[in-house]
């Protein structure tokens, strides 16, 4: 359970740096990505064990990395409650959003751990767009 957390903590303080600070979309999205990218190179032996344990392994380490993912969630949610594009959405929907930077990012991850130098740059493109895509799209969000 303690390496589930340490595997986590870096990457949160990171990602938490990054949304703390203002800017563009695209830019936010792009240090999230080079946050990513420098996250996985710096401790590839803790993604190797989330991407293991998330959906393997024993139950209880398998929880405690849903519970941190969501934990990560819900805290990118309260950051993107400060940005004015997505002023007036609710506590949901900015929870929604959140989880799907948060499941994209994880993705990433993953995929990064395993690439060679031209995977990687291959990977950290179409994440990008993937990212933009994202935002995008959540532009135009209205609730139903």
């Amino acid at each position: 359970m303690v390496l589930v957390r340490e595997s986590l903590a870096n990457l949160h303080e990171m990602v938490r740096a990054v949304f703390s600070g203002s800017g563009e979309p695209d830019l936010l999205i792009d240090r999230s990505v080079e946050v990513i990218d420098a996250h996985v190179a710096e401790h590839p032996a803790y993604i190797r064990f989330l991407a293991r344990e998330r959906h393997g392994g024993v139950k209880p380490v398998r929880d405690a990395v849903g519970v941190e993912l969501r934990h990560f969630a819900e805290e990118l949610a309260e950051l993107l409650a400060a940005r004015p594009e997505l002023a007036g959405w609710s506590a949901d929907d900015r929870r929604m959003l959140a989880e799907l930077y948060v499941d994209r990012m994880v993705t990433t991850a993953l995929a990064l751990v395993e690439a060679d130098p031209a995977e990687r740059a291959a990977i950290v493109g179409t994440v990008r767009t993937q990212l933009r895509l994202i935002n995008l799209g959540s532009r135009h969000w209205k609730a139903s």
